[in-house]
Parts: C-alpha cells; sequence; structure tokens
C-alpha cells in the first residue's frame, strides 16, 4: 500500500543515503524539508497558511497577507533543510547565503533578481557588492530596532583562523558581508519557574552548512551591521533589543 505523499516525504527524509542521479544523498538533508511538511499539514489543519501559524505560535504579528515581507518569509520556510552549495545551484537544489537570499527575494518580488559577484570561498561578499544586490532586490535600508520578520539581514564578519598541528599551515577562512532572513522577532515572555522576566533572541534563517533557523545570540548581533526591507514596517517595536 502506497503512503500518502506527505508521509513518504517524512519517511524518505530519515532514510540512509541512497545513489541518485546527482549522487548519494546525505543522512539528515531531508530533515528540514521534513519539518517543512510537518508545518504544512499542522496549518492547513487549524485553517492558517505556514507563515501565519508561526507567527500565532510564536505571538508575534504575521505580516499582511501575500505583502513582499510575507512572500519572502514564505519562501525561507519552505526552504529549509536545503543543502548548503557555494554559489548556489542552477536548479535551486543548494545555496549558500546570498543565493538563499536572492531566491526568497525573487519569490517576494515577482521579478529577477541580480545575483552576486563572490571573492572566493568565506563568509560572504564585499560591502559595495552585497549593499548593490539588495537595493536592486527592491530593499531599503531601515534602523535596526525596526526590524520585523520577513526583513534582511546583513552581517560583517570577520575572518576566521583555524590552527592546525603537526607543522601544518593554519587554515584561513576569509570574512565577508553574510545575509539571512529575520524569521522571528525578539520579546520576552514570563518563565513558569522563574519570577523575573526573560528577555528572547530573535531568529533568522540563513545557508550556513544548509538552510536552517537559529537565534541571534551574541555570535550574529556582534556582527549585525545593518537591515533590510521592502518598506519601513509599521511595528516599530524594537526587535532586535540587543544591538537598538
Amino acid at each position: 500500500m502506497a503512503l500518502h505523499p506527505i508521509f513518504q516525504g517524512i519517511a524518505d527524509g530519515f532514510m540512509p543515503p541512497v545513489a541518485a542521479n546527482d549522487g548519494p544523498r546525505p543522512i539528515g538533508e531531508g530533515v528540514g524539508n521534513v519539518v517543512a511538511q510537518l508545518e504544512r499539514v499542522v496549518a492547513r489543519k487549524h485553517g492558517k497558511t505556514v507563515v501565519q501559524n508561526i507567527a500565532d505560535m510564536g505571538g508575534w504579528s504575521a505580516p499582511e497577507h501575500d505583502s513582499e515581507r510575507y512572500r519572502m518569509l514564505d519562501k525561507a520556510f519552505a526552504l529549509r533543510g536545503m543543502p548548503h552549495c557555494f554559489g548556489g545551484t542552477a536548479d535551486g537544489s543548494a545555496f549558500d547565503a546570498w543565493s538563499y537570499a536572492r531566491a526568497c527575494a525573487a519569490h517576494a518580488t515577482q521579478r529577477d533578481c541580480i545575483d552576486v559577484q563572490r571573492q572566493g570561498v568565506g563568509w560572504g561578499i564585499e560591502e559595495q557588492e552585497a549593499r548593490k544586490a539588495l537595493s536592486q532586490w527592491g530593499l531599503t535600508e531601515i534602523k535596526l530596532r525596526h526590524a520585523q520578520p520577513g526583513d534582511l539581514l546583513l552581517f560583517d564578519m570577520p575572518e576566521e583562523r583555524y590552527v592546525r598541528t603537526y607543522g601544518k599551515t593554519d587554515y584561513v577562512f576569509p570574512g565577508g558581508f553574510h545575509v539571512g532572513v529575520m524569521s522571528a522577532p525578539g520579546g520576552e515572555m514570563s518563565w513558569a519557574m522563574l519570577p523575573e522576566r526573560s528577555a528572547l533572541e530573535a531568529k533568522m534563517l540563513s545557508a550556513h552548512k544548509y538552510v536552517t533557523e537559529c537565534w541571534l545570540g551574541e555570535f550574529w548581533t556582534n556582527n549585525l551591521v545593518a537591515a533590510f526591507s521592502f518598506g519601513d514596517p509599521t511595528n516599530e517595536r524594537p526587535a532586535l533589543k540587543a544591538v537598538a
């Protein structure tokens, strides 16, 4: 008996590597896609879109339906779990940070978006190239404290040096401008076990090793330099309190 496509996808996501036309499939590559499929099922059950359901569960307001920021989030969540590849692939089966952001922006604006010129493997690209691309994609810089889900965050990541032993030359990972899609605002919540209120970090989606969501802790906020939006968000609550 054949499984429903949704459940077949879930099963496939946890299967060991198998030979494919493009080579073996790494274990865990499909986990992000499995989560995305499950969220579509849950959202449908509640009569909501994935973005609206995630926003409701997180206690924040989703962008206006079918707005550019909404479509940006919709695409960003849909691509979770996709593998990383420097420069991305032509068929959209793998991404780096900038090809991922470009795919999301193209879906949001429903038009072609230029690619960026990469200098080599590293954290990202040069600042001038980054700002040129974001401008052509239709985004404008906003204050960091106004950043909301669906906006793009720009990071100036430093060079990283990895010390090798046994006389081998140290490996240097070049710095550069990295980009991510803000996926949840910061805020406050009351913890059941603690009397005080604890601040929550904002989240973002980006392609680093694979497309995944992460907290915007000090590792990221220490290098966050700018935020870009398709329009000045109406909700100006400081989302990124640590850098406001």
